[in-house]
């Protein structure tokens, strides 16, 4: 890493810590109009919400985009309830939000990014930001999964509506399913905007988007062995090792892959073989381009209570 991006790195690591403090109001724009994508689940209109920089001291060229997170959705019982709430439907979302975090605009509490274009992302595809499924079919239970798609037309919408175009300096970041969506689209959104500017600059940071060891290229070692497969949802609670090669080839498919049809950079997919270990974080991230920081913490209550089946006391 160059000092550069040890310094950036340093900087956002710090903002992270500290940007708790006057909240910026965010207002909702939804995607509208006959287009391939831009939808949720249930096929209301997805968007994001855009809060613009300070008038008196703003960047203009400096922006920052959070994925939420909440999850994803792996078998039609969860997708049925996942669609009837904001997760999966924009139906009920507020006009407008108040976000913290990056979206601070107090000067002390956040100030790196206080003067920026701030932009959430509220999550309601199921799919950690990472579908591209334009065209509900029955094989994914009528419902879109367009999560990947959408950020290309966001991005597209924030260039006719603001001045993306014009961004210099941009920090991608999400939690969660959040931070999955930034490790799945960091490269693409860093792509797309070289081709509004190509001196701009890019970063990610994804928290607590980690995974438990899976899908390395040296295997399972004995030690590991009762851990389930790595973001293979419908196996998350067996208490042994999956062939999912052999699950596959039964038509057993890991639902989260096969029904959402994730987007995978061409770097990873043309790869691996399959293409489907770029599910894994432990795979993907070295064909990562574009400077990333990875927030994760041992403790994180997702990888003990859902993913290693640990009860707390």
């Amino acid at each position: 890493m160059s000092p550069s991006s040890s310094l950036f790195v340093s900087v956002v690591f710090a903002a992270f810590l500290c940007t708790i403090g006057n909240s910026q109001t965010l207002s909702l724009h939804l995607l509208g109009g006959a287009l391939n994508g831009g939808k949720c689940m249930d096929g209301s209109p997805s968007g994001y919400y855009y809060g613009a920089p300070p008038d008196i001291d703003g960047d203009l060229t400096m922006w920052v985009f959070w994925f939420e997170g909440g999850g994803v959705c792996s078998n039609q019982e969860d997708c049925d309830e996942r669609a009837q709430t904001s997760m999966g439907s924009s139906t009920d979302w507020a006009g407008t939000v108040n976000e913290f975090s990056y979206y601070s605009t107090n000067p002390t509490k956040n100030p790196f990014f206080y003067q920026a274009h701030h932009v959430y992302i509220p999550y309601c595809t199921g799919d950690a930001h990472g579908g591209q499924v334009v065209t509900p079919t029955e094989s994914t239970f009528y419902y879109y999964f367009d999560g990947h798609v959408n950020v290309g037309l966001i991005m597209d919408d924030l260039v006719t509506r603001y001045t993306l175009s014009n961004a210099q300096t941009v920090l991608v970041s999400g939690s969660s399913a959040g931070g999955r969506g930034v490790l799945l689209n960091l490269d693409f959104m860093a792509d797309k905007l070289r081709g509004y500017n190509s001196a701009v600059t890019v970063k990610g940071i994804a928290q607590s988007s980690w995974g438990l060891p899976g899908g390395c290229d040296d295997g399972r070692s004995e030690q590991w062995e009762w851990l389930p497969p790595l973001y293979f949802d419908q196996y998350f609670n067996t208490d042994t090792a999956v062939d999912v090669d052999a699950a596959l080839a039964a038509n057993d498919a890991a639902l989260s892959i096969d029904i959402q049809d994730t987007y995978f950079a061409d770097a990873c997919a043309q790869n691996e073989t399959p293409a489907y270990r770029c599910r894994s974080e432990h795979v993907l991230y070295k064909y990562i381009q574009t400077p990333l920081l990875i927030v994760m913490t041992q403790f994180d209550s997702n990888t003990l209570i859902e993913r290693m089946n640990l009860e707390i006391p």
